[in-house]
């Protein structure tokens, strides 16, 4: 049946129309993968800017303006940023924030 089916004009037309509708079905599945995967990077990207920006504004409240402040909120919140967070609203000295006595104290941005 399926052999005198190809071989009729309107068994072509229901084969053309069933290839289109599968492409388009594949195409369409394709593009859903890929503005997804864009729109996930996209949300995680910005939230890891805005946790950065967070913490830059919490350290520049508590501590002033530092020359590594962007290094120092970006390492914070990429490390763990709940928790750095919470450390930093609790005041610990730079040199704990930094990660101990082997890092040197902040010098203040000038001017």
């Amino acid at each position: 049946m399926n052999n005198i089916l190809k071989r009729t004009e309107a068994g072509r037309v229901i084969a053309r129309e069933n290839w289109a509708k599968g492409f388009g079905e594949g195409i369409g599945d394709t593009v859903t993968q890929i503005v997804s995967h864009a729109v996930e990077t996209a949300l995680n990207e910005g939230l890891k800017l805005g946790r950065r920006d967070g913490l830059r504004v919490l350290l520049r409240e508590r501590y002033g303006d530092l020359d590594d402040l962007d290094d120092l909120a970006r390492r914070l919140a990429d490390q763990n940023y709940k928790d750095n967070m919470v450390r930093i609203i609790a005041s610990p000295t730079l040199e704990e924030l930094r990660g101990g006595p082997e890092v040197q104290q902040a010098v203040p941005r000038s001017g």
